[in-house]
C-alpha cells in the first residue's frame, strides 16, 4: 500500500463525487444505478438458494436490507431527479 502524502491526495480529491455519483449528469448516475441493479439480481438468485438451506440458517428477514437497497436504486433508476 503506498502511503505517501500524493496519494491520498490524489484518492480523496476523486473519493466524494465518484464514491456517491452526486457529481455527474443524470445520464451517468443512471448507467451507475443500472450497474448496481444488474449486480443484484444474480445476489438474489444466491439469496433464493439459500433461504432454502437449513444448514444457512438465512431467511427474508436476513435479506431485508438488500431488498430495501434494490428497491431504492430501481426507484431512483425509475424517476430520476432532474
Amino acid at each position: 500500500m503506498n502511503k505517501s502524502p500524493f496519494f491520498a491526495k490524489a484518492i480523496t480529491d476523486k473519493l466524494p463525487g465518484r464514491l456517491f455519483a452526486t457529481k455527474f449528469d443524470i445520464e451517468s448516475q443512471r448507467k451507475v444505478l443500472l450497474a448496481f441493479i444488474i449486480g443484484y439480481l444474480p445476489l438474489f438468485g444466491a439469496f433464493y438458494y439459500f433461504s432454502g438451506l437449513e444448514v444457512m440458517n438465512a431467511g427474508v428477514e436476513t435479506f431485508v436490507p438488500d431488498f430495501i437497497c434494490f428497491a431504492l436504486a430501481l426507484f431512483a433508476y425509475l424517476k430520476p431527479k432532474e
